[in-house]
């Protein structure tokens, strides 16, 4: 047994030192040399700086007595154990399988993928004082990167595809969607030559990938759950497709095959071996009318839950593929960890569980020589007191183990030593539950949830079981670090990489967040975000919390390195000291990206002030003052400067060098502080204005009139019931009692409550405007089921002492006032002949009257009025249309049912010959007006990017797609467009180049 033992060891080790001599960044030759201008010499490629760097999950050889040895060596334990080649293909070379992440540390360099503002490179040649070299903006949601010979091979998936436009007739145009992932090559040498050089297009929503030897292997989907038309006859099957690229010379990468077959469910995950590749898709699946013959390709069952494996053969180490065997198993697969394959009995074992409610557990095991010979060998149902929920499962040699929880955790542990009739050999019932389990011989190391006795919250708990004796499992130690409802960053399939144990340290690091509405937080803050850190020694059995590093933003990742933690967030990366392991101690921070709130540019003015705050629900928002360079990309990182501001739902506003800040502070306050930018690099605060709001009253819309007044629209809540009296205090009003609040910003210094102005009741049917001085807004009054709408105006030439104009009857909700003032623009519902016909019209206002001019109907589901300089009222005009489509494939015609979006205009330039001009269609799209600039109208596609249009002539032509994804905000100055997404940033479109 003992030398079985050193053999197994002896082979971990090898590989071990093989990852280590590849190509894998360890030496500066390799590409892993850090970039800037503090490189450090190549390490000793057995020392364990390089074993640290390594992101690889190998396969496991561990047995029952491995830990007899004492602590594991240093490097990542593996977990799986690859099948043995049949004779025919035993003169294949062993090949190093490497799993990546969005986090790879390389010697003194870290490389993070970030979802929002794609690669960043940091510097930690100081570890405590980190430097971001640059960054590599991308496209997509990342999904894993690898880093070999100064190139970082970075994947990137379609699961917010994006999509396409293209004319299908002269009036007509058609978005497509893309749902093509991505495999980019970025150069990353040095920042100088930081650039994309290349990639791939690899068809569907990659979710896992490997890199075996030097092929890379991607496995996608394909189901276009984005694609919002609906084809008849329907695309239900979908396709999984595997892709194999040479990644020999990273600098050239070439893809060599590609194969597809039918999805065959919705949940997906692989496990890889040096020859294999097995993908597992579950499902429900109808039950058999008849009874089941064909027990290994169910195409039916007796109802319920089915995962079905595919195999893909690549002992070819040039990257050539074969479509290999299929077989089924009854039950839901919940993640990778619930599969194996076990080199020396030759079988695929797999833990599913019936439902992922309450059910049974089901180990069952197949025959797996590599061929396309798949046989079910046994079916074990897991005995259970009662039908439980299956939190976790995990294989290691001839052992399985499997929790189940319903209010209390069984351990169970399976014996499969002989996989023809595997056993199970015991249980233990402990309090909460498991997650994940790392396997160490006679040990196991498990994350999870137990109820905290204080709170009753199901917190994070780390246990330590021993199970040397399979028939009877014991706990040996339990942390528990959470009294708050908390759970860790990723997938199931990821929780390897996020729940890191570190043997050569003794550490475990478990980076989390907490959100707890039991307890008051200081400060608003609901989540608690960071990594405890945990001590374990599995020859004493000991496992002790220790600190707990309190990070900013949810944090994916945690690191060791030098006696420090590195936390990543999906905001921040943050250096702990933690040589005191009770008491880690923050030394830096570096942002890696920032929540946009908002957006405000000063007039004839070379800088930008941007809103920016915390993800999480706080107090705390920032000023930066950032240049408006010729960048695509409004970088916060390069500010002039940046103010701390108290208060959330903040807006900004702004008057030549002075940038007014509006928000609701901790003690529930209206508040507007003035921040003077005279000089970007040192902005100095001057007022601040602070006032209560009356009781039941919220702030409804703000409006800036003539740069030196802010008007706020305050609205009293209306009562649900208003012959109700059962109310507290005094009954609410039958409707809002609309309010403005009028503050005059002319004094920097001493910003104040000018006047307010009760409006009476109303339900207002649009936001509030101005021309002048003189603000407006409509509403609508109801009177024995008759409604009338009402221009309200207050003329502010005197902002202490308001006046409130005469109502003016108008017909039909405010669009706008023309830029004279001599007209205003409604619209209505019209009903005539047992249907409502919206129509637009166009009012004189003499005095204080609305004396209608002209009147043109609309097509139904307008919206999105916009008012142009130019005399035309631009709109949208949504529809859900079938039409066939010839393009769809190469079979005919195929009828097609879906959204379309109309962009329209109604020319108001003769109020008496109001005329809707020529519109332009856009099927399978939803989307809304954002802007009219110049002769430009932008359209916000809802996602699919945002259309820009030239409206200059009738009708409106496409001009061009400029940007994909998710629009919080969009400003134009001049000819530039700024578009706030939230943590994306600010991108910078110029409307003359499209760019």
């Amino acid at each position: 047994m003992k030398n079985n033992v050193r053999i197994a060891f002896a082979l971990v080790f090898t590989i071990v030192l093989a990852g280590c001599s590849s190509n894998t960044g360890c030496h500066p030759s390799d590409g892993g040399g850090p970039i800037g201008s503090n490189p450090v010499p190549p390490v000793n490629v057995q020392t364990t700086e390089c074993a640290e760097g390594q992101s690889d999950f190998t396969s496991t050889l561990l047995n029952t007595t491995f830990l007899d040895r004492g602590p594991i060596a240093d490097g990542p334990v593996p977990t799986s154990v690859g099948i043995a080649p049949p004779e025919a293909r035993s003169t294949a070379p062993t090949r190093l399988i490497e799993e990546s992440d969005v986090v790879k540390l390389v010697d003194r360099t870290l490389y993070v993928l970030n979802a929002y503002r794609g690669l960043q490179i940091i510097d930690l040649t100081d570890v405590a004082a980190p430097r971001r070299l640059c960054r590599q903006p991308l496209s997509g949601h990342p999904v894993e990167m690898y880093i070999r010979d100064g190139r970082a091979l970075v994947i990137v998936s379609a699961n917010a595809p994006g999509y396409n436009i293209q004319p299908v007739s002269s009036d007509a145009l058609s978005v497509s969607p893309s749902y093509s992932s991505q495999v980019r090559i970025i150069n990353v040498t040095s920042c100088q030559n930081l650039a994309i050089e290349g990639g791939i297009d690899i068809a569907g929503d990659i979710f896992d990938t490997r890199l075996v030897g030097d092929v890379l292997y991607t496995v996608a989907n394909q189901s276009n759950p984005y694609d919002y038309r609906h084809v008849d006859p329907p695309d239900t099957q979908g396709t999984t497709t595997v892709t194999s690229i040479q990644v020999a010379d990273p600098g050239h990468i070439v893809q060599v095959q590609r194969l597809d077959f039918p999805r065959e469910g919705y949940d997906h995950h692989i496990n890889v071996t040096n020859d294999t590749i097995v993908i597992a898709a579950s499902d429900w699946r109808t039950p058999c009318t008849g009874p089941v013959t064909d027990v290994i390709n169910l195409t039916c069952s007796t109802g319920g839950y089915v995962t079905k494996f595919r195999l893909v053969d690549i002992t070819s180490p040039d990257g050539k593929m074969t479509l290999g065997a299929e077989w089924t198993a009854s039950g839901l697969l919940q993640d990778r960890w619930g599969m194996d394959v076990h080199e020396q009995s030759k079988t695929f074992r797999v833990i599913t569980t019936a439902n992922p409610w309450n059910s049974h557990p089901i180990l069952t095991t197949f025959t797996f020589d590599g061929s396309a010979d798949v046989r079910k060998l046994a079916e074990l149902k897991i005995t259970l007191p009662r039908p439980e929920r299956l939190t976790s499962a995990r294989f290691d040699g001839n052992r399985a183990y499997a929790v189940t929880f319903d209010q209390r955790d069984p351990l169970i542990t399976l014996d499969l030593t002989d996989p023809a009739n595997p056993k199970q050999a015991g249980v233990l019932d402990v309090p909460g539950w498991s997650d994940h389990i790392e396997p160490r011989g006679n040990r196991l190391i498990a994350f999870g949830h137990d109820q905290d006795p204080v709170t009753g919250n199901w917190g994070l708990q780390v246990s330590l079981f021993d199970v040397s004796d399979l028939k009877n499992p014991i706990m040996l130690k339990r942390v528990q670090f959470d009294s708050g409802w908390g759970f860790i960053a990723g997938s199931r399939d990821d929780f390897q990489k996020v729940f890191k144990v570190f043997d050569e340290l003794g550490l475990i690091l478990v980076p989390f967040r907490s959100y707890n509405h039991n307890v008051s937080i200081p400060d608003g803050q609901w989540y608690k975000d960071g990594v405890q850190l945990i001590d374990f020694d599995l020859t004493q059995d000991t496992l002790v919390k220790r600190g707990f590093a309190e990070s900013k933003g949810l944090v994916e990742r945690a690191l060791s390195l030098d006696g420090h933690v590195l936390s990543v967030s999906d905001t921040n990366f943050q250096v702990f000291d933690a040589h005191d392991r009770d008491h880690p101690r923050l030394v830096a921070t570096l942002e890696l990206t920032l929540n946009v709130l908002g957006m405000t540019i000063p007039t004839s003015y070379e800088y930008g002030a941007l809103l920016t705050g915390s993800f999480s629900y706080g107090w705390e928002s920032e000023l930066r003052i950032v240049p408006l360079s010729s960048s695509q990309l409004l970088d916060e990182a390069t500010a002039s400067s940046t103010t701390p501001l108290t208060g959330f739902n903040g807006r900004l506003f702004q008057n030549g060098r002075f940038i007014y800040f509006t928000s609701q502070p901790p003690e529930g306050k209206g508040t507007v502080q003035v921040i003077d930018i005279s000089d970007p690099v040192m902005p100095k605060m001057r007022g601040k204005f602070v006032s209560d709001l009356p009781e039941n009253t919220y702030i409804n819309e703000m409006l800036q009139v003539d740069h030196d007044l802010l008007v706020v629209h305050l609205r009293r809540h209306a009562s649900y019931c208003i012959e109700c009296d059962h109310f507290a205090g005094p009954p609410l009003p039958s409707a809002p009692s609309d309010e403005l609040a009028v503050i005059d910003l002319s004094d920097p210094d001493n910003p104040r409550l000018a006047s307010r102005v009760n409006l009476g009741g109303y339900y207002s049917t649009g936001e509030i405007q101005s021309r002048g001085r003189v603000v407006y807004f409509s509403a609508v009054r109801v009177d024995k089921n008759i409604s009338r709408h009402y221009l309200v105006r207050v003329d502010l030439s005197n902002p202490v002492s308001p006046n409130k104009l005469p109502e003016i009857n108008i017909p039909g909700a405010l669009i706008d006032i023309s830029h004279n003032g001599h007209y205003v623009y409604t619209s209505d519902n019209v009903f005539t002949e047992n249907r409502s016909q919206l129509t637009l019209f166009a009012s004189a206002l003499v005095g204080d009257k609305a004396y209608l001019r002209g009147e043109v109907k609309l097509p139904d589901y307008a919206g999105d009025f916009i008012y142009a300089s130019t005399g035309f009222i631009y709109f949208t005009m949504s529809s859900y249309e079938s039409r066939t489509d010839s393009r769809i494939n190469g079979s005919g015609l195929v009828s097609i049912s879906g959204p379309a979006l109309a962009l329209n205009a109604v020319d108001v330039r003769h109020a008496r010959d109001l005329k809707v001009t020529p519109s332009t269609k856009i099927q399978n799209a939803f989307g809304s007006l954002r802007k009219v600039s110049g002769n430009k109208a932008l359209i916000d596609l809802s996602g699919f990017g945002l259309a820009i249009f030239d409206v200059g002539a009738q009708p409106p032509t496409f001009n061009k797609l400029v940007r994909q994804g998710w629009i919080a905000d969009i400003q134009v100055r001049g000819d530039r467009v700024f578009i706030l997404s939230g943590p994306y940033g600010v991108e910078v479109i110029d409307l003359k180049s499209g760019t």
